[in-house]
């Protein structure tokens, strides 16, 4: 009963950001349109684009600075899901213009088994819209953790590579002879991608990348 409320209090608010104009969640002006739009015109072209090496497909969409938090914070702890449509819009136009594989699958990172709630959903919301504006399937159950794991801010990027190693388990059934796209919301080291990455090659996909809403910049 209780996860039956939860569902049904998401789906109002769902409903209600789809019919009523609100404030861009990045300078709180009113947006020009339904809700749902996310983000004003202004705010969007004000976005910093994350840096790519010539010849190599893009690791993030944006650089984790200014407008870009502002939004991650309203999607990851406000649980506005409806952010997530339009952000999963660019980091598909970015993809693209990069000359990025077409996936198969689209594979979000998955939460921690022992922390489990909205804030750990981010990455499955941006990986069910990314598939539907790149045109492929997205499977939330393709990759787990096998353990819990402490939180990874304050860690080392040495640390974080020693902790994870081993951490994700695949299912070869779901990515074998598939390409797959991992996505995650925010990256740091990268560590977390690339041993995301290892578990789904080593589950027998054919090609395998990843892909995060944003990068966060050396300090």
């Amino acid at each position: 009963m209780r996860e039956f409320r939860r569902i049904l209090r998401r789906g109002a608010f769902d409903l209600a950001a789809a019919c009523w104009s609100g404030p861009c969640p990045v300078c709180l002006s009113p947006l020009p349109g339904r809700a749902l739009r996310g983000i004003c015109p202004a705010c969007w072209c004000g976005l910093t684009r994350a840096e790519t090496t010539d010849g190599e497909t893009p690791r993030a969409a944006f650089t984790y600075r200014g407008g870009i938090v502002k939004i991650h914070r309203r999607l990851k702890f406000s649980a506005e899901k409806y952010l997530a449509s339009p952000l999963a819009r660019r980091m598909a136009l970015v993809w693209k213009a990069s000359g990025g594989f077409h996936p198969d699958l689209i594979v979000p990172v998955p939460a921690d088994p022992l922390r489990l709630s909205y804030r750990r959903a981010v990455p499955g919301w941006l990986a069910d819209s990314l598939a539907r504006h790149l045109e492929c399937v997205a499977k939330r159950n393709a990759l787990r953790k096998i353990r819990p794991t402490r939180t990874q801010t304050k860690r080392s990027a040495r640390e974080r590579r020693t902790a994870l190693v081993g951490l994700f388990r695949a299912k070869p059934r779901v990515v074998a002879g598939k390409n797959v796209l991992i996505v995650d919301d925010i990256t740091t080291t990268g560590a977390t991608l690339r041993e995301a990455a290892r578990a789904v090659q080593e589950a027998g996909a054919l090609h395998v990348d990843t892909f995060a809403l944003a990068h966060t910049p050396p300090a």
